[in-house]
């Protein structure tokens, strides 16, 4: 006798039985629902069950004996701008874990690139973009090398997770960006 995925054949009733468990939701939760049906006949088992799987949206590959693997790639929307970038980022990989001060840290970083770059999409920002935002901001504010090598690391972070989620498809910006050891002078010296 040939053997149908869901269906079998009770000898003992004279009947086809169809069973599948369906996802269902209740009360705002998704459970896992049996549902059992029978039917006299072979065709008629098969049209049920046919039509269960199309009453409750279920995939038909789940009736190969070897079930595709059909995982949906999800690839999260691309945010607007490098600043809802960042602060997706933060708040899903940084946030969860960080201690108090390493979030202080990552948001001495917004406040000194937000206003900078903020509003900028994250694939326009090349190489070039960040050196020169990166030089000036040193220059200007007379940053130590390692601090600015800090903020260097936090957006190589961040583009890498964006590459990751295919919204940057070259390579990393910040990779090769220089920073300048400066030499900071005390007073009268």
């Amino acid at each position: 006798m040939e053997k149908h995925k869901y269906i079998t054949y009770r000898e003992s009733r004279n009947v086809y039985q169809i069973k599948l468990t369906v996802p269902v939701q209740v009360d705002g939760k998704i459970v896992r629902k049996p549902i059992t049906r029978q039917a006299k006949t072979l065709d008629e088992a098969l049209d049920i069950r046919a039509n269960l799987l199309r009453l409750n949206r279920l995939n038909p590959a789940i009736l190969l004996d070897k079930p595709t693997k059909e995982k949906e790639e999800k690839i999260p929307i691309e945010p607007e701008n490098f600043r809802a970038a960042f602060e997706r980022w933060f708040d899903k990989n940084i946030k969860p874990t960080a201690k108090v001060n390493t979030i202080g840290n990552y948001h001495a970083t917004m406040l000194l690139f937000f206003s900078i770059i903020g509003s900028m999409k994250i694939s326009k920002l090349t190489n070039n973009i960040l050196q020169d935002i990166f030089t000036a901001v040193q220059t200007k504010r007379n940053f130590s090398y390692n601090y600015m090598i800090a903020h260097l690391n936090r957006i190589r972070r961040l583009y890498s997770w964006c590459i990751e989620n295919k919204w940057y498809k070259e390579d990393n910006p910040c990779k090769g960006i220089k920073i300048k050891k400066q030499i900071l002078h005390r007073k009268g010296q």
